[in-house]
């Protein structure tokens, strides 16, 4: 099929998959491509192309072709048509033709309208995110950005970093593939100890600056506190461990070096949180029916008796509930773990807003 495309000048874009980058290139084929949008395009031809070699050669091939397209049958695929067509359609002419040729319905032509577009898509994101059990936060929750005040009034900026705290995205992304962040390992060894000194550097500043009201008791001081002390310190405070990581230049790095049994139980009380606020929020909200309202007050009181505890969590996650909720009202988010996702997959989805830097910057990341 692509050789039908090729012929009247209209291979299209082609995506590349690179796995060891992990995404997407597209690739115009370069020059050739600017050629082909140029042939059969004379306004465009005159406006862009101009200091290519092959300038002249196109506008005589307008000149030849068009005197010649009145007489030329386009279904014909003759080395002598496509030379006609080539010089006098535009290429998204050209595109029909190859589809006529082909008997394939014509694509549309007509240009987008933007808001129809973004409203499409914003449509598909939302099915994509209900489709995957995505809960986010919970509605309750305030999202918490880089730089913007918190409810209670905690900043919640980055810190500020010195010049050999800035780092290229290849190089970020070579340490954290590499093996344990060992630095024996890394080939950027001396970049990776820069980035370590400015997280610590944030975290001695955070612990310093915690007001007394809001320390837990028993917590280290912060001589005493590595990263790995105040994560086990802070996960029953859950808001305090948002803040610490919302407040280090690179929350990715800190995560890389903590141990998976405390990534993973951190990312399950983040999933008993958001099961938590979803029934919160529903209590508050005018548009359940009572049933549906009363199930919610009952199953909350469940499984919020232990503070979180493994029998609050098995109660909260428990999928029958979740049916039995959304068939009460089906408007209700489900809290429940999809299926197709494992205990430690859902886990670390529920883990990312808080640990990776961007998140917010992400249509997962948006508040909703």
């Amino acid at each position: 099929m692509l050789a039908n495309y090729a012929r009247l000048h209209v291979m299209p874009v082609f995506l590349v998959l690179k796995r060891h980058e992990g995404h997407f290139y597209g690739v115009h084929h370069g020059d050739v491509s600017t050629k082909w949008q140029a042939e059969g395009d004379e306004v465009f031809t005159k406006e862009h192309c101009t200091s290519h070699s092959w300038y002249a050669e196109v506008l005589a091939h307008h000149e030849y072709s068009r005197g010649k397209l009145g007489q030329t049958d386009a279904i014909s695929d003759t080395a002598e048509t496509n030379e006609v067509l080539i010089g006098a359609m535009e290429r998204r002419e050209r595109l029909d033709v190859v589809h006529d040729r082909l008997q394939l319905q014509r694509l549309d032509s007509a240009p987008y309208d933007i808001g129809i577009l973004d409203g499409g898509l914003r449509a598909e994101e939302d099915r994509l995110r209900k489709l995957a059990g995505y809960t986010g936060r919970g509605p309750t929750e305030p999202e918490a950005r880089p730089g913007r005040p918190r409810a209670d009034g905690v900043a919640t900026r980055r810190a500020s970093i010195s010049p050999l705290g800035r780092v290229a995205r290849a190089t970020m992304q070579r340490i954290l593939n590499s093996i344990h962040l060992d630095p024996e390992l890394v080939s950027d060894r001396s970049k990776l100890r820069h980035l370590q000194a400015e997280n610590d550097k944030a975290r001695l500043d955070w612990r310093r600056h915690l007001p007394r009201s809001k320390t837990p008791h028993g917590l280290p001081t912060e001589g005493d506190a590595d990263f790995l002390t105040l994560a086990r310190w802070l996960l029953p405070h859950r808001e305090l461990l948002h803040e610490l990581f919302s407040y280090v230049p690179y929350p990715e790095l800190v995560v890389k070096g903590l141990p998976a049994d405390l990534l993973l139980h951190w990312g399950e009380m983040e999933v008993y949180d958001a099961q938590t606020a979803i029934l919160r929020a529903l209590l508050i909200q005018e548009a359940p029916p009572n049933m549906a309202k009363e199930y919610c007050r009952t199953w909350l009181a469940a499984c919020t008796t232990e503070g979180g505890s493994t029998r609050d969590r098995v109660i909260a996650r428990d999928p029958t509930r979740w049916t039995r909720l959304c068939n009460m009202y089906s408007a209700a988010p489900c809290g429940a773990r999809p299926p197709e996702l494992r205990d430690d997959q859902w886990h670390i989805l529920h883990l990312l807003p808080h640990v990776v830097w961007i998140w917010s910057a992400t249509s997962w990341g948006e508040p909703r």
